[in-house]
């Protein structure tokens, strides 16, 4: 599930949610609108804090199957 996705089905504003998360509102709002991938801890990070639905691979353009190989 995209970031935008999971902030509209939880109701959740992109300044709260990075409040939550200790960044700035404008990287959140950038990750939703303009697909920047953020860094490794802060993907980590959103993953954390969404309990694993947003996942830190997609969020870095990573195939997580690639990966593996």
């Amino acid at each position: 599930m995209s970031l935008k996705e999971y902030l509209e089905k939880n109701n959740l504003k992109p300044g709260s949610f990075a409040k939550r998360l200790g960044c700035s509102d404008s990287m959140v709002r950038r990750i939703i609108l303009y697909n920047q991938r953020p860094g490794v801890d802060l993907a980590l990070a959103i993953q954390k804090e969404t309990s694993g639905v947003v996942r830190a691979d997609e969020l870095l353009g990573i195939n997580a199957k690639e990966a593996a190989a």
